[in-house]
């Protein structure tokens, strides 16, 4: 006889608690990963910012140092005695300034940037780390958990069966072997009755 999960007696509670503890440590493990993953996606995501942020400082500081080479020579050139009274080398320099100031606003912006991206980039580090950690804590308590129960599911079937099933099952194959013999009886009384007749018949 195939046997079937308890529906009647205490094992069955263990069988089902120890399926119960064993589908949920499997969705914590799968939970955790997911909340890992996620975590691992906004730090990679602030970090990546926070490299554009320090190229585009670099690159302005690039620009800035060409300005500013390139505003030291037109001054150096409209200060120039024979330039003193060129009003063209003067407007250049006065124009290279502005484009300095400029250049100079633009790097100040872009370095603020590059700073929010690395207090940014530092947050989801440390909200990595302790997610982590978190993380670490739960699957140790999950495994535990996994552990403890697939013995209670282990316990559950085995008591079930040795305790209970194992007892049903042998009383039916003596109520099945009991109407066998009983059947086997029948027939032999059955037979000896039909030879007598038969003997009482060839006697006549």
């Amino acid at each position: 006889m195939i046997p079937q999960l308890p529906t009647d007696n205490l094992y069955k509670f263990m069988t089902l608690g120890g399926i119960v503890i064993i589908v949920f440590c499997l969705w914590l493990i799968r939970d955790n990963s997911d909340r890992l993953d996620q975590a691992l996606i906004r730090y990679n995501e602030a970090t990546g910012q926070y490299d554009v942020a320090v190229t585009n400082v670099e690159q302005q500081g690039d620009s800035l140092e060409k300005k500013l080479n390139e505003t030291s020579t037109l001054i150096q050139e409209a200060l120039k005695p024979e330039n003193a009274s060129n009003v063209a080398a003067a407007q250049r320099a006065i124009d290279a300034f502005a484009a300095l100031n400029s250049e100079y606003e633009k790097a100040v912006a872009k370095r603020e940037d590059a700073y929010k991206a690395k207090i940014a980039a530092k947050q989801q580090g440390f909200a990595f780390d302790r997610v982590l950690k978190r993380s670490e804590q739960d699957l140790l308590v999950a495994r535990i958990n996994l552990i403890c129960g697939g013995v209670i599911l282990l316990i559950g079937l085995g008591s079930w069966y040795l305790l209970h099933q194992r007892k049903q099952d042998r009383l039916l194959g003596l109520q099945v072997e009991a109407a066998t013999n009983g059947l086997t009886e029948g027939k032999k009384s059955e037979m000896v009755e039909n030879t007598s007749a038969q003997d009482d018949g060839a006697s006549i």
